[in-house]
This record gives structure tokens, sequence and C-alpha cells, in this order.
């Protein structure tokens, strides 16, 4: 009984000692009659505090000419789009939500440019008739095959009424890459995005 009263007391202290080490915020009070750790008292960072990573986001993320001084933007027109690279739409539609612009799309939007819906909101975002937007999977780099977890991504990253709509169509998992599931202007004004004039 001695011995196994020991044991265990080894393998506590083995335990306390390793999870002092591996956790470094916030410090642990140590009982040193038990050599368990007690959460008595819990240091908090003061207020206001950013650690390095957050400071270095928040001066990406700062405005360089306060929005007041920033002259509105004229709307950018799309004449539609083929799609390509999803990296290089989205590097495209992150600077065009960055400047706050409006967009109108006035032609078919294909493949990697339905992610301007990810980007642009609703009341900065038009669809002219005509134009619509047409969904498929996702393919690999240099392949037909597709790719899920790209297509997965792309899903997520709609708006609510778009990932319902293509729910409702069979869902992110039974599109393909070789056929388009296609939303038309009247679909869109239908949930909600403006008519262009």
């Amino acid at each position: 009984m001695r011995r196994a009263a020991v044991t265990l007391a080894a393998l506590l202290a083995t335990t306390a000692a390793h999870a002092q080490s591996s956790i470094g915020w916030p410090p642990r009070v140590i009982d040193p009659e038990e050599g368990l750790p007690l959460y008595k008292s819990t240091r908090l960072p003061p207020a206001g505090y950013l650690d390095p990573d957050q400071r270095r986001l928040l001066a990406l993320s700062a405005p360089i000419v306060p929005a007041a001084l920033t002259p509105p933007l004229e709307p950018v027109v799309m004449n539609g789009g083929r799609g390509g690279l999803i990296a290089e739409h989205h590097v495209r539609f992150w600077a065009l939500k960055r400047q706050g612009a409006a967009v109108e799309m006035r032609g078919p939007c294909w493949s990697a440019c339905t992610l301007i819906t990810s980007y642009i909101p609703k009341e900065r975002l038009c669809f002219a008739e005509g134009s619509f937007l047409a969904f498929h999977s996702a393919r690999a780099p240099d392949s037909v095959r597709p790719a899920l977890q790209s297509t997965l991504e792309m899903y997520v990253s709609y708006p609510a009424e778009i990932r319902h709509w293509i729910d409702r169509n069979g869902g992110p998992y039974k599109m393909t890459v070789e056929t388009f599931w296609t939303m038309y202007d009247r679909d869109l004004w239908a949930i909600g995005y403006p008519r262009c004039k």
C-alpha cells in the first residue's frame, strides 16, 4: 500500500511539473504540500494588452488615410469573369473590399469569380440584367480532378443565402468540375442583391 502511494505521489509530481513547464500563461500556483496545481489566483493581462501578433495585425489593418479624407470611389464595373486561380481572385477581391469599393457585375461570373460575393457585401454589389454566377467544384492545379478542400473553403466563404441556394441544388459535395450550377440575375435579385441601374 505504501509503495503504491509513493508511486502515485511521484506520478502526480511529474505530471504537475510537466503541466507547469508546458503552460506559460497564466502562471500556476503550486501547493508545495501536495505538488498539484491549484487555481487560487490567476494573473490576468493588463487591460488593453495585445500580444505581438495582435499588434502586428492591428498595424496592417490600420488605414493609411483617415476614412473621412478618402474620396468616394467610382464603382468598379466587372464585365463578367471567367474564373481562374482561386488565390488570384482572393487577392483581387480582398483589395476591393479594403478600398470599400462598390462593384457592378455586368456579365457572366464563372467559377472563382463567384468569390466576389464572399468579399463585397450586398449593399455594394449589384447585378445587371443578364449577369449570373456559375458555380462548380474547384479543381486541383494542373489537373481535372476535383479539389474538395478548395470547394468547401469557397462554399463556407459565401454569404448564407448563396450557401442555402447551393444546398437546395445538392450541396458542395455534389458539385462536379465539368458542369456549372447557374444562379441567374433574377435569383440574385430575389435574395436581396440590387439590380444595377
